[in-house]
């Protein structure tokens, strides 16, 4: 031992050594307090990195994260769009698309496109951008009119200068470690839903400086509800200069244009089936990100499905590999993998069903019972406790008794969590 302390204080590159005095006395090594010290003092340093530096992130901040690193095909578009937006050639953004088109990772790369300085024009300077946001489906309960206005307002108003720096998130709207929410009061007692709309077209109605354009980013606006009743009277009739409107909202019917109500022009982003140039780069994206390859003639085949025009679709059936088909089996998984989101969805379901049984159902059911979503964890003590009592359907009372580290491999987790579409 004295040789190899020797030997690597001398190589001090390799490892770092520190002596710590000890002897063994009465069978067992005593005298170890000064070692004790010094890892409680790494792991206490290690846990204020990681929970302890700053405030935690909101709900909202969160979700616009994960879908931000998840990453969108449309990368020249969002560009584009953003570009357009800084030179304030639309006032009313109306971005369209069927389930599954990546609306909303659409809208989370546009947010944080809009958070960068803008590059430098030949012409004239193009403004900075303040992009407000909320992601309606974030949660289920992220959709109350309410919660959506006063999480607007908090930002506008810190925007705008009004509130401090940390004020950026309505009550209700924190999350907390191990992916739980907080759900023990109801958000916004006492607040009505009139006053945090005269509020928030009040922060809307005055232009922001020059030099600056403030963007508001709602997606899913016609999930917005007050007591289960559509809220769209929060739009404002005008805006002023220096402020642009953007939207997401599913395809419309031939014929139907309910945006188009709510006063002002609006100029439509229909995202639409991804060009094939996006459709190589997403799937070399998310190869590289699993740590997996496929073969080149493998590749065209997932690239040759009908399905590979939606992003969903080629992020789902990569999942489906990793999750299920031995490397040998690769090629016959994809030659007999469903051409379309529907059908490879319910080809999921199908699997996940024959692995888990009625735990899959009263996962499912779980979710949507539960009006603030669930953590991850207790998703996964739910899908679990079917297996714990004894493989028919457990009651809710029974499910809760037997939670506890649920049996379910990460892959299959990873794909219970992609079908929330």
């Amino acid at each position: 031992m004295a040789a190899l302390k020797a030997e690597l204080k001398e190589h001090p590159g390799v490892a770092a050594v520190r002596s710590y005095g000890c002897r063994w006395e009465a069978g067992e090594l005593r005298g170890l307090e000064a070692f004790v010290e010094r890892v409680v003092a790494d792991v206490w340093a290690l846990l204020q990195r990681h929970f302890l530096q700053g405030p935690p992130p909101s709900l909202q901040e969160a979700f616009l994260a994960a879908k931000m690193a998840a990453g969108s095909a449309r990368h020249r578009l969002v560009a584009a769009t953003a570009a357009a937006i800084q030179d304030g050639r639309h006032s009313r953004l109306l971005v369209t698309g069927e389930p599954g088109d990546g609306r909303t990772v659409f809208l989370a790369a546009l947010v944080g496109a809009l958070r960068q300085a803008p590059p430098p024009s030949p012409r004239r300077p193009r403004p900075r951008c303040l992009p407000a946001y909320h992601f309606a489906g974030a949660r289920p309960d992220q959709a109350d009119a309410r919660l959506a206005l006063a999480h607007l307002c908090a930002q506008l108003a810190r925007l705008r200068g009004h509130a401090p720096p940390g004020d950026h998130a309505p009550p209700g709207d924190h999350t907390h470690s191990g992916g739980h929410a907080h759900q023990g009061h109801t958000p916004l007692e006492g607040t009505s839903y009139g006053s945090l709309r005269l509020r928030l077209l009040s922060l809307l109605a005055t232009p922001p400086p020059r030099g600056l354009r403030l963007v508001l980013v709602v997606d899913d606006p016609g999930a917005l509800h007050e007591g289960g009743a559509p809220r769209r009277d929060w739009l404002p009739a005008t805006l002023p200069p220096r402020v642009t409107l953007v939207l997401s909202a599913p395809t419309p019917r031939p014929g139907h244009a309910p945006w188009e109500e709510v006063g002002g022009a609006w100029h439509h982003l229909p995202l639409g089936p991804l060009p094939p140039g996006d459709r190589a780069r997403l799937l070399e994206a998310e190869l590289k990100r699993s740590g997996r390859s496929l073969e080149p003639d493998q590749v065209r085949r997932v690239l040759a499905k009908g399905g590979a025009r939606q992003p969903l679709y080629l992020k789902l059936l990569l999942a489906e590999l990793g999750a299920f088909a031995r490397h040998e089996d690769v090629t016959q998984e994809l030659a007999s993998a469903p051409p379309t989101l529907p059908g490879l969805l319910g080809r999921l379901l199908l699997r996940l069903q024959q692995r888990h049984g009625p735990a899959l159902a009263l996962s499912l059911a779980a979710l949507d019972a539960a009006p603030h979503g669930l953590g991850e964890g207790q998703l996964l003590a739910v899908l679990g406790a079917g297996q714990r009592v004894g493989g028919a359907t457990p009651t809710w009372a029974e499910a809760a008794a037997a939670a506890g580290p649920a049996p379910c491999p990460a892959p299959h987790w990873a794909l219970l969590r992609d079908l929330r579409w």
